[in-house]
């Protein structure tokens, strides 16, 4: 996503045609006045702090033009007020962050506020009222969305996790890597192991499951792996265990195509046949 650039450049207000500088408008003219009033409110923007903000995020800059347009009655002099008064009334969402798979919900409402604001325009109500009562209307909103749920450590693709900041419009998913640290498994020959494919997070229902094995030795270098195509659900087990078994078992966890997370297990045999419980080593 491309950063606004900052800006202190003022448009030369003067230089615009109205009324009371010209009792008449010539058709020319007046097809200035929306492309001047456009660049006024372009040029409020780029000389707010490098921030998108839920406004620009959920509204386009033809909607942000309408609106003032419809409120300054096309004077063009009162354009970069207008933007002004509309940016700063919306300035307490600039860092705003909400459930990613609430987004649909949040353009909606904008979408709203700014229907609103045009049937207010129309009704001769300042925009210096209706702009605070829009964003007001808006954090109400933002209150009732959905939470994502918080990243779980030490890994995986944690989709349901994933947040939308309003301050560079922009998804965020947690920094934790797709493989999970590798689980040493003590199992005596003779003995049984199981595995278990799954995570601690939030994941969809729908799953599928692909399990590895590196024989002989404790590893996450996929390249010593070999698929096990009869092992496809999310628990595997061994019994009895035998001395060709050691080595890491890994399972790739995922949904549609998507990996979520990926894990080892490497089971380590030892001494003679005896019949005693598995015993995991975190």
């Amino acid at each position: 996503m491309t950063s606004q650039r900052s800006s202190s450049t003022a448009f030369p207000l003067s230089s615009l045609p109205t009324q009371a500088m010209a009792p008449a408008v010539s058709p020319q003219a007046s097809q200035m006045v929306p492309l001047a009033l456009g660049l006024a409110l372009r040029l409020v923007v780029m000389s707010l702090p490098v921030s998108w903000g839920c406004l620009l995020c959920f509204t386009s800059e033809a909607d942000r033009q309408r609106v003032c347009r419809l409120f300054t009655s096309w004077k063009s002099r009162q354009a970069s007020q207008c933007g002004a008064q509309l940016m700063e009334a919306f300035q307490g969402l600039t860092h705003t962050q909400i459930n990613y798979a609430e987004r649909t919900r949040l353009h909606d409402a904008f979408t709203q506020t700014i229907f609103t604001l045009e049937e207010k325009a129309a009704a001769k109500e300042s925009y210096k009222v209706a702009f605070p009562a829009a964003a007001r209307s808006i954090e109400e909103v933002v209150k009732e969305l959905s939470k994502a749920p918080a990243c779980v450590p030490p890994c995986g693709f944690q989709e349901m996790a994933r947040l939308f900041f309003c301050n560079s419009c922009a998804a965020h998913d947690c920094d934790l890597p797709l493989e999970c640290p590798i689980r040493d498994l003590l199992v005596p020959v003779g003995g049984q192991a199981a595995f278990s494919c799954s995570v601690s997070f939030s994941t969809p229902s729908e799953l599928t499951y692909t399990w590895l094995f590196a024989g002989n030795i404790r590893t996450k270098d996929l390249s010593y792996f070999r698929v096990m195509p009869r092992a496809q659900d999310e628990f595997a087990r061994i019994r009895p265990v035998r001395p060709p078994h050691r080595g890491t078992f890994s399972c790739l966890l995922s949904s549609d195509e998507q990996p979520l997370a990926r894990l080892f297990f490497f089971l380590n045999g030892c001494c003679t046949a005896i019949r005693k419980k598995a015993l995991f080593i975190p």
